[in-house]
């Protein structure tokens, strides 16, 4: 039955359509007339307009309009249009821009018209516009209706009545939407339940556009828009239908009307919930203006208090008022407004709408029972990117709850093997229903991370339920006095903390001993691609659970290596911001000279839009973000992801000892290969470098940093400690203490703490510390900066993560991007692109360009 169900589908889809057109992601088709008598409508003698120049545009966030494509229309006046990809339809629409030479129907054009979504069938949507219409200089002659009248509008078709048979039902003729809320009215609930599916009473076309998540209990509490009011009275008017045999619509009726008006315009639902309305108010009750208001918070321009049903021309909608200064040529001069008082109702030609009718209203006669929120069927959890999400909440295919609940699941799957969040916010779905309200009120998700989850690294503080343990048991219990700064930032873009994610225990600095990822509270993290090989650290989690898509997005934080070394072993992209960019406050310290704070996604666009929301000013980190924040550019960060990004990048190669891969020919491979996708897309490859000092700088002893950090890590943590509102240890020393005191669940016999000792063993090094963090600046000044501008290069280009030291000593940002996977197992390999101090711009530009280039990252397959 589900077979032919869906066979049936598409041959209406297809026939009733009568477009063809070649695979894509969407297609926006329609028809444009010369209104023969410039009544502003379609009549008899109107004919199809070949030839005529039709724009798509579409208006952006900041109001900036865009012309997508233009297409002209073929001899049957039709046109279509077809973009790849998963594009935001929502405030698009399509205009005559240029008449054909010598036409004579090229007087002038109607308004432009707003586009309809149509239907969606497995990877495309169908989007169709209102007809366009063309005027001749002077009406013909033989026209009834003169220019200068307003003509009333052209009815729209609606389904045939099929009566019912009659019922004896003992109950009202009719309940408003508020009675049947109110079991003392008398309106008892038949056939259907309050937790019916909205999807499974009125079919297909309301779950596309309400989802499946809403029921008929929640539907009558609509408020808000034009598409809520209608679903509230079309409710009730569903309801009355199977109540009473005296109700002014049968069952069918209303499920063909309900259907109509979802895929019509706007003021077709309108007109629809108010004929609901009246019939829902019982015989003799007249739907007036005042009735309008009660029909929720839609705007609108009403002529007169007359009844509706008499006057429904006089109520239109505005999409954007046309501003004075815009000129009646070019592109810029869009304006469009719809459903003007005497355009036409009906988005399709008279040839086609019987057909359309027909479709509409069988599919109709197809009720869906989807599980959960809203229907999921057609989105893809896996590899889902922020944009992804985005457009499916947009087009409410998706609800926060849903991701999260996701998310949820695929930890308790994967995580008892990967071991890569140690715990869970238990508000986390509280916190999803929050922003998928928000989300309904607002009509649109507001900021970029609104309503998606993102897992925080262990280190990061948070004000809630959540531990910020830093990994280790001694830190279990304590409590922060506020959220970290990013974190913050976090909250105020809307986004939803997942919970903590596994880190190597207090940045592996605990010990010499302990492998990459370790810590007492989940024990030793898993690559996800390949068990034997190391997952490194220290952000650790905040990689694998990206990478096992276990989360959409995370946080890491470096001070040398802990984004760019996870995101390289774990196949996902990490930003490795410049040391200020972001705020350290409210995470647990190692060096403030080289602390910062990063981005770990799949994708080089997702760790962009995650780092727009965190990167700024921070009075509780003065100094650093004050310094850095004059990296930030206008208008962020996303502006620079170019597909052309590489082209003219001047890009330094070091072979030694960066390339040198004579016992690893497969990597090498892989390198010479991406080394010529450079070429080949604009790069300028500068070989042959050499960086001064560079076995110094790579030598921890040599260079000071050792030194440095061992002093500074003490300093710090001990501040940290003290600020806490409630801990059982305020000091390093207290943190030996309690792993001496439980060594057991510390591995204390296995890994030891030989680090800490030194660290606590380091506060008459004062003296030696200023030597080594002036020989850091003197080995970045003389050997990383020298390179860069002597050869006046944009990004140094290393494999893997072997130019971590040269980037943390002297605060430098990177981006990390998957390169490939070497080896019989299929171990993963980065590419980093490491730039100056506020690079990021230009980093952004070449290593964007290249994952478009080379996309090369696939998801692991991981063995439950």
């Amino acid at each position: 039955m589900g077979s032919l169900r869906i066979a049936l589908i598409i041959c209406l889809a297809v026939s009733a359509m009568a477009v063809e057109f070649t695979v894509a992601e969407v297609v926006v088709s329609g028809v444009v007339f010369c209104d023969r008598c410039k009544d502003g409508r379609m009549g008899f003698f109107d004919y199809p307009h070949s030839g005529v120049k039709v724009a798509l545009a579409c208006a952006g966030e900041d109001g900036q309009v865009s012309v997508l494509k233009e297409r002209s229309t073929n001899r049957l006046g039709h046109y279509w249009m077809s973009l790849p990809g998963n594009p935001d339809m929502r405030h698009c629409w399509t205009q005559v821009v240029k008449m054909p030479h010598g036409s004579r129907c090229g007087g002038s054009a109607s308004s432009a018209t707003r586009l309809n979504l149509n239907f969606r069938l497995f990877n495309l949507d169908m989007y169709t516009a209102g007809p366009l219409l063309t005027q001749p200089t002077k009406a013909m002659a033989f026209c009834r209706v003169s220019a200068a009248q307003t003509p009333s509008p052209t009815a729209s078709p609606t389904p045939p009545a099929i009566a019912l048979p009659p019922t004896p039902f003992i109950q009202q003729s009719a309940c408003t939407y508020q009675n049947w809320t109110m079991p003392e009215n008398k309106c008892n609930w038949r056939v259907v339940r309050p937790d019916t599916k909205v999807a499974m009473a009125f079919g297909l076309p309301a779950a596309w556009k309400y989802g499946a998540d809403l029921n008929l209990w929640e539907a009558l509490h609509g408020r808000g828009d034009v598409y809520k009011t209608l679903l509230r009275e079309g409710t009730a008017a569903l309801l009355n239908s199977f109540g009473s045999a005296q109700f002014e619509y049968n069952t069918l009726t209303v499920l063909g009307r309900m259907t109509w008006a979802l895929e019509g315009p706007e003021k077709e639902a309108l007109m629809q919930a108010l004929r609901f309305r009246r019939a829902n108010s019982g015989p003799g009750n007249v739907t007036n203006s005042k009735s309008l208001e009660e029909l929720g918070d839609v705007r609108l321009a009403v002529s007169s208090k007359s009844d509706v049903r008499k006057k429904d021309q006089r109520y239109h909608f505005t999409m954007r008022p046309k501003e004075e200064n815009e000129s009646n040529d070019g592109r810029s001069s869009f304006s469009p407004t719809f459903a003007q008082p005497g355009s036409m109702a009906n988005p399709f030609p008279p040839f086609l709408s019987l057909t359309r009718l027909i479709f509409l209203f069988l599919l109709s006669l197809f009720p869906i029972s989807i599980n959960g929120a809203h229907s999921t069927a057609k989105f893809e959890f896996k590899e889902a990117t922020i944009e992804k999400i985005r457009s499916a909440f947009d087009r409410q295919e998706l609800t926060s709850r849903q991701l999260v609940e996701y998310y949820l699941d695929a930890i308790d799957k994967l995580n008892p093997r990967l071991r890569a969040v140690i715990e869970v916010n238990p508000e986390a779905l509280a916190l999803a229903d929050k922003a998928d309200e928000e989300r309904r009120q607002r009509g649109r998700a507001g900021s970029t991370l609104h309503g998606i989850p993102v897992l925080l690294k262990d280190s990061i503080g948070t004000k809630d339920s959540l531990n910020t343990t830093a990994g280790s048991l001694a830190l279990v219990g304590s409590a922060v006095r506020r959220d970290a700064g990013v974190a913050r930032r976090l909250r105020r873009s809307g986004a939803i903390i997942l919970g903590k994610a596994s880190m190597s225990e207090w940045y592996g600095v605990r010990s010499r001993f302990a492998p990459q990822g370790w810590n007492a509270r989940v024990g030793q993290p898993m690559n996800p691609y390949v068990a034997t090989a190391s997952p490194y650290g220290s952000s650790t989690g905040s990689a694998i659970g990206v990478a096992a898509n276990m989360v959409a997005v995370s946080l890491g934080t470096e001070t040398h290596g802990s984004i760019i070394c996870p995101a390289d072993k774990n196949s996902v992209v990490g930003i490795k911001p410049t040391v200020g960019l972001t705020s350290r406050a409210g995470v647990v310290p190692l060096s403030p000279r080289q602390d910062t704070i990063g981005p770990i996604c799949r994708t080089v666009a997702d760790a962009v839009y995650v780092l727009e929301e965190i990167v700024g000013y921070d009075a509780r980190d003065k100094e650093a973000t004050e310094e850095a924040a004059k990296f930030i550019p206008v208008g962020g960060y996303r502006q620079f992801l170019r597909n052309d990004g590489l082209r003219g990048k001047r890009l330094g190669i070091v072979p030694q000892p960066f390339f040198n891969f004579s016992d690893q020919p497969s990597v090498a491979k892989i390198f010479e290969d991406h080394l010529h996708t450079m070429r080949r897309h604009g790069a300028i490859l500068v070989d042959n470098l050499e960086i001064s000092n560079i076995s110094t700088i790579r030598n921890w002893s040599k260079s000071g940093e050792s030194t440095a950090l061992l002093y500074e890590f003490r300093q710090n943590l001990n501040s940290y400690l003290k600020g806490l509102k409630s801990s059982s240890v305020r000091s390093l020393a207290d943190v030996i203490a309690f792993n001496e005191r439980h060594p057991i669940q510390e591995k204390m016999k296995e890994y030891g703490q030989d680090v800490f000792l030194a660290s606590e063993s380091s506060g008459g090094l004062a003296e030696e510390v200023k030597v080594a963090v002036k020989t850091m600046e003197e080995l970045s000044k003389n050997g990383f900066e020298k390179l860069m501008k002597h050869n006046k290069l944009d990004a140094l280009v290393t494999p893997s993560n072997s130019a971590s030291n040269v980037l943390a000593i002297g605060g430098y940002p990177a981006i990390s991007v998957p390169a490939g996977y070497y080896g019989k197992e299929g171990v993963p390999i980065g590419i980093c692109f490491g730039g100056l101090r506020g690079s990021e711009p230009t980093l952004i530009e070449i290593a964007y360009s290249y994952e478009q280039a080379t996309k090369i990252r696939e998801p692991p397959k991981i063995q439950v």
